[in-house]
């Protein structure tokens, strides 16, 4: 990555978390939607045991925002190769 500009990487990077967190945030409305009303009420919490289904929501859409970080990166810095080799 050194030989990038500073100002490139700070885009792939804003892009990136961007794209993740519209993910994320995608995610977790329609696992929260497919919830009992019961089920969104609950706190999590370990030590009373409760609110699994509502943290492994959080957990779920963890992951899908993780992986689209990663892809929408990968995506721009392969973009970013092509257009300056040009």
């Amino acid at each position: 990555m050194k030989k990038y500009p500073k100002k490139l990487k700070i885009a792939v990077f804003a892009a990136a978390f961007a794209v993740g967190a519209a993910v994320y945030f995608a995610a977790y409305a329609w696992f929260e939607s497919q919830m009992t009303d019961w089920q969104k009420s609950q706190e999590i919490s370990f030590e009373k045991n409760t609110g699994s289904t509502k943290f492994k929501a959080h957990v779920d859409a963890l992951v899908l925002g993780g992986a689209a970080f990663c892809a929408a990166s990968a995506a721009s810095m392969l973009a970013a190769k092509i257009i300056l080799k040009k």
